[in-house]
């Protein structure tokens, strides 16, 4: 599972009611876009990552990766 920013406690556990969002594109190696159940769609970084963009070194190997980890959570994030 992916994490986003705002909904860990100290002990980077994540608090109750969260919900699980699709996963609808990589951007870069810290950034995706998600679709909420509500349809709604939402530009998500993630936190603790600061990876290159894509058109600096390693950008494109950065973007390639949190793309591999997507997809072994099956395309979706808990916020």
């Amino acid at each position: 599972t992916l994490y986003g920013c705002g909904k860990l406690n100290a002990h980077n556990s994540v608090l109750p009611n969260t919900e699980e969002w699709q996963v609808l594109k990589v951007s870069d190696g810290d950034t995706i876009t998600v679709r909420q159940t509500t349809g709604q769609e939402k530009k998500i970084r993630l936190c603790g990552i600061d990876a290159p963009e894509n058109n600096q070194k390693f950008g494109k190997e950065s973007k390639a990766n949190l793309q591999r980890l997507v997809n072994e959570v099956e395309g979706t994030v808990q916020i």
